[in-house]
């Protein structure tokens, strides 16, 4: 057969099968998280049972799992080197794994009542990566689990102890290794040393007489201090190394026209993100507005009301990327 014969049937051939090539490596090839440079933000939307991940960079919509496992999702938390997020749902009593590569379903990592849990809300892995902690808002106690299977290890923080009264979705681990836990229905923050667990007793290192009021989350800074969401009052406060209240950072001063919040209602979730900015879920205005760590300053409202269907986003949490 002449040479340019060949090579003209073989360029027929190669349009033919060109596209069924093309359409079998995109079914084939994994679903993975992202393609941003900046990584994710993670929503859980509680009403909505569903979690939403958004471009870290712009804030589009990069997928919605909405998948049936979730009822009532709470707080989330990074395992296994990030390759894994445990995600509280509140009202199937378990806590439930998915793939950050994929976003799969992985399983039960807390199964239905294990360990005597009625509403996980709260997660936090412990220092030193073997043990995972999980609040329980009905029972008032904190119970922990292992790290690598998900077994009931006991009851950390006992029921109520220190007053604890509904441990919620943001509770922190200290630089020094101490567990602060925020008590919503008694307005305190209630810490808790990890050498006496199980525990009865814990201090209330901050209550209403400071400004706490319905406290969520807690998020500890690089510097050592710690921001906390008051959802009651529609403020973020800031608190010192030590535990000593720094102040207000967030608020809308009501002496004012303009609004320094930037509209924030009801704050609960709360993370720093790649740009080094705070991003705090409204759960009233199912949004995630951004504000600048230093003094508070409102940026922007990263995440549009109601973007990707959420309904009363509680918590949020950054994944780098994937390498």
């Amino acid at each position: 057969m002449p040479y340019r014969l060949q090579l003209l049937l073989s360029v027929i051939i190669f349009m033919l099968i060109a596209p069924a090539l093309i359409l079998l490596a995109a079914t084939s090839a994994p679903a993975t998280t992202d393609d941003s440079p900046d990584g994710v933000f993670v929503v859980s939307g509680f009403n909505s049972d569903s979690l939403a991940v958004f471009d870290a960079r712009t804030g589009a919509v990069r997928r919605v799992i909405n998948d049936g496992h979730l009822d009532g999702p709470l707080a989330m938390a990074l395992a296994h080197s990030r390759r894994e997020l445990l995600v509280c749902s509140e009202l199937t009593a378990s806590v439930e794994r998915y793939s950050t590569d994929t976003w799969e379903h992985l399983g039960a990592f807390v199964e239905p009542g294990a360990g005597g849990i009625a509403k996980p809300c709260g997660i936090a892995v412990a220092p030193d990566g073997k043990s995972i902690f999980v609040s329980d808002f009905k029972n008032s106690a904190v119970l922990r689990y292992d790290a690598d299977t998900g077994a009931f290890l006991g009851v950390a923080v006992m029921p109520h102890a220190g007053g604890l009264s509904g441990p919620d979705v943001g509770m922190a681990f200290t630089p020094e290794g101490e567990l602060i836990v925020p008590s919503f229905w008694n307005h305190r923050l209630v810490e808790f040393d990890p050498d006496l667990f199980p525990t009865p007793e814990g201090d209330a290192i901050a209550t209403a007489d400071q400004g706490v009021n319905n406290p969520r989350t807690i998020l500890p800074m690089p510097d050592g201090s710690f921001l906390l969401t008051n959802e009651g009052a529609a403020t973020v406060l800031r608190f010192n190394r030590d535990q000593s209240l720094f102040g207000l950072l967030i608020d809308d001063d009501p002496d004012t026209i303009a609004d320094e919040s930037g509209g924030l209602t009801a704050p609960s979730g709360m993370t720093l993100g790649p740009d080094g900015n705070l991003y705090i879920t409204d759960v009233k205005r199912s949004a995630v507005l951004r504000y600048h760590p230093g003094d508070g300053a409102y940026i922007d409202t990263f995440i549009q009301p109601g973007a990707a269907n959420l309904d009363a986003p509680t918590f949020i949490t950054y994944i780098p990327p994937q390498r």
